[in-house]
This record gives C-alpha cells, structure tokens and sequence, in this order.
C-alpha cells in the first residue's frame, strides 16, 4: 500500500492542505521517501 502518496496526495496537495489547517510541518522519512534525483 503507497502511504507516501495518500499522505501527500496529487502535487502534494493533501499535505500542504493538513499543513494549513493544523500548522505542522509534515515530513516523510524512512526508505523510499526521498525523490530520485536521476528522473
């Protein structure tokens, strides 16, 4: 199941949405999180 993508939805509009609204800052760690660079 893809966490990271229900987490950060299309564009990452989910997050920046629950961002907004509760004031954290959301971030995704741990193995796969990061974008590759290469693409």
């Amino acid at each position: 199941f893809n966490f990271v993508g229900r987490i950060l939805g299309p564009r990452g509009m989910t997050a920046k949405q629950l961002e907004q609204e509760t004031g954290c800052k959301i971030m995704v760690r741990g193995k796969g999180s990061m974008r590759d660079k290469k693409k």
